[in-house]
């Protein structure tokens, strides 16, 4: 005769009555995070990011390492940075990150690679270097200081994934999101995707982080830009003539609608 064992009521409501605690605690606390919200097809990124050497240009091969340095920013805002020189292939791959968390409303990412090198613009089979890519923002310190929100953390938690089930656990620090509560860019994903190249894909996010009208146009110096992109490149002509040529780029996107580059002063307008 099997025996049968029953659960007390009163264990039963105890359990039940925790089991509502613990639930309406995780709801307030996903009610915190400010998870970016953004149109279809789109990207959120902060706008103090877009506007800085944190994602820069940078040459092919090895990696400087940054200790403690401070990143080239837009006015008011500072960032300190520990890690390898990112790049905007990084920045593809954190932005498909934040899109992922923004997506299951959760800061844990539980999909497979595929999914996620798609969001990353990447081709499905190059999983290797996706990894590559992960652990180094992972091994990022940073600290960022817009002004009206702070942040001192990685740009990724942890990382973890599995080769026989080909998924992938990420997380972010929750506490990240804090840096899209300010000023936030939203980026068209096929048109980020469809350009090549770190200039133009920086300029891409710049231009955007920009309220510019033909009435009303935004203008930067050179030497200003050239150290926000953190381009180490020594001479101003050959900056010129790859800054000529990524705005072209963009403006075949219609990114931006009309610009010029008069006594090293780029102006441009949207459409």
């Amino acid at each position: 005769m099997a025996f049968k064992f029953e659960i007390p009521e009163a264990v039963k409501k105890e359990l039940a009555e925790r089991d509502a605690m613990q639930e309406k605690e995780s709801k307030s606390k996903a009610d915190i995070i400010r998870f970016p919200n953004c149109p279809p097809a789109h990207q959120a990124a902060p706008s103090a990011i877009l506007r800085s050497a944190l994602f820069g240009v940078n040459k092919r091969g090895r990696r400087e390492h940054l200790e403690n340095v401070d990143i080239a920013a837009w006015e008011n805002v500072k960032i300190t940075y520990t890690g390898a020189k990112l790049s905007q292939s990084d920045q593809d791959v954190w932005l498909a990150c934040v899109e992922a968390c923004s997506r299951q409303k959760s800061t844990t990412i539980n999909c497979s690679r595929s999914f996620l090198m798609k969001l990353a613009g990447r081709k499905v089979g190059d999983t290797k270097r996706m990894w590559i890519d992960l652990v180094r923002l992972k091994s990022t310190t940073l600290i960022i200081d817009n002004g009206k929100r702070r942040y001192a953390g990685s740009l990724i938690a942890s990382v973890a994934e599995d080769d026989e089930s080909g998924m992938v656990i990420i997380d972010l620090d929750s506490k990240i999101f804090e840096l899209f509560g300010g000023n936030v860019t939203h980026i068209e994903t096929s048109t980020r995707h469809a350009l090549s190249g770190d200039l133009t894909k920086w300029l891409h996010g710049y231009v955007l982080s920009h309220k510019s009208t033909w009435r009303k146009p935004h203008w930067i110096g050179l030497g200003k830009l050239q150290s926000l992109t953190g381009s180490k490149t020594t001479e101003k002509r050959k900056f010129r003539q790859m800054l000529r040529k990524s705005m072209g780029k963009l403006k075949a996107q219609d990114v931006v609608s009309g610009w010029k580059l008069e006594d090293d002063i780029l102006t441009l307008w949207r459409p």
